[in-house]
Parts: structure tokens; sequence; C-alpha cells
């Protein structure tokens, strides 16, 4: 032991080693976050409101993955539901 420094590692906790590999759960939670910001990039409606439709039901399915976390599943299965009635019942998407 030189200078007084011990000799015993200390080990690094978990939430500071880099992770190997994604989870699905993660890979979900990815997914829906890029087609959320996509969505807002066309100029089209119509686009816009698709690409967020699947962003919104990728959330819900990455709210299931969380053990069922419902303000997610919830508040994205809402928006679903506003996105299919512009898409599907409205005349015109404005």
């Amino acid at each position: 032991m030189a200078f007084g420094v011990s000799q015993t590692h200390t080990p690094i906790p978990q939430t500071l080693k880099p992770q190997k590999n994604m989870d699905t759960t993660e890979i979900i939670g990815y997914l829906a976050m890029t087609l959320l910001v996509i969505s807002f990039i066309p100029k089209k409606m119509r686009i816009v409101r698709t690409i967020n439709l699947f962003a919104c039901l990728t959330f819900v399915v990455y709210g299931i993955f969380l053990n069922m976390a419902m303000p997610i599943i919830i508040s994205n299965a809402i928006v679903s539901m506003i996105q299919v009635y512009h898409l599907f019942f409205t005349k015109k998407s404005v």
C-alpha cells in the first residue's frame, strides 16, 4: 500500500456502467420518440397526422412494455383516436 491508498477495488455502480445492448423496451421508446419528432417536419397536415398516429401507437406499445404505464398509454391512445378521426372521418384534414 503506497501513500496510504487502499488496494481494494470499488465497484462501479450499475447506473454508471456503459450499456452494451439496448433492450426491446428502450428500442421501442426511441422509435416512438423519433417518429414523433419526424411527424412535425412535413407541411401537409395529412402526412403530419399519419406519422403522428404511428408515433402515438408506438408510444402505446412502449407504455405497455413499461409495465402498463397508464399516463403514456392513455394520452397517446387519445391522441391516436383524434388522428384517426381527422384522417378518416372528416372530409378535409386541415
